[in-house]
């Protein structure tokens, strides 16, 4: 099965995105958040 260039350029965009943000969440407001649900 052939995949086209830019759906891995996507898909590798995407993964990259999403980690940032979740990093970005754990370092700014994780530690709040986790205050707030009790953990």
């Amino acid at each position: 099965m052939y995949v086209p260039e830019q759906w891995k350029v996507f898909c590798f965009f995407l993964v990259f995105v999403l980690t940032v943000i979740t990093i970005g969440r754990a370092l700014c407001g994780g530690t709040m958040e986790s205050k707030k649900i009790g953990a």
